[in-house]
């Protein structure tokens, strides 16, 4: 089915980026149910239209990539990338000539062969500290440095992946650096920091720091996997992560 399932998810994307909004007549179904809705949004594929079609005006020359598509079961996976320059004025500041750039992260539900049901995530925070309207400085990834040497990893197949990142947010969830430090290949590279207008900390001993700071932050810190899935060797995670900042943040 994860063929179908892409089939049907694509257009949402080619509409997205074209204003074409008659694409989603096909594609997601009448009272399709959107999490989270904007505010003021009404529920429902005719809303969905007007915001998909409303925000290619906003940026006419919007660039949407789709980076990843991964799809099993019932559900797709959907890792964008969008550039464009808004012709008027956007997450509440005005138009500046500024051009935008985000990440977006959508999980749709197909049921009878369109999609009923998406969560959705994008990096607005980004946007925000590269046009400095918030007081963070812009995110800088560090110069990629030659990942030590290892043997080959077996690749995971659909079937082990999920348990590896099961694991992993079980150990992130109960700090134990020690669990966190094995599950991570010598190799890892982590694309985006532990918080907004923080630079990236690489590799594996960065993502132990990452856990740690988060701890401190946040002592009764907890993370619930709502959803795990996986398509050869990626895994898509859903998770809801709460907690009381009781510590510093950087």
């Amino acid at each position: 089915m994860s063929d179908s399932s892409k089939a049907i998810v694509e257009p949402i994307y080619r509409a997205t980026e074209s204003g074409e909004v008659s694409l989603l007549d096909a594609a997601v179904t009448d009272d399709v149910i959107e999490h989270p809705l904007n505010p003021g949004q009404m529920p429902g594929r005719d809303a969905l239209k007007q915001t998909f079609g409303g925000f290619h005006l906003l940026v006419p020359d919007l660039r949407l990539t789709v980076e990843d598509m991964i799809a099993a079961g019932d559900k797709v996976a959907v890792r964008s990338s969008m550039r464009g320059t808004p012709a008027g004025e956007y997450l509440g500041v005005a138009a500046n000539g500024r051009p935008l750039a985000f990440t977006a992260i959508d999980i749709w539900r197909i049921a009878d062969g369109r999609a009923a049901e998406v969560w959705h995530v994008e990096d607005f925070a980004r946007v925000l500290i590269d046009w400095g309207v918030l007081p963070l400085p812009s995110r800088v990834t560090p110069e990629a440095s030659p990942p030590p040497a290892a043997p080959a990893a077996r690749p995971a197949s659909p079937d082990d992946a999920p348990s590896v990142v099961r694991r992993w947010y079980q150990a992130v969830h109960r700090g134990e650096l020690a669990a966190v430090n094995g599950l991570l290949d010598p190799g890892y590279i982590g694309h985006d920091p532990v918080g907004p207008g923080l630079t990236i900390t690489p590799g594996r001993e960065g993502a132990r720091h990452d856990v740690a700071v988060l701890h401190t932050a946040f002592p009764d810190l907890d993370i619930t996997l709502a959803d795990l899935f996986a398509e050869a060797d990626k895994v898509v995670a859903r998770v809801v992560v709460r907690g009381t900042q009781l510590g510093p943040l950087p």
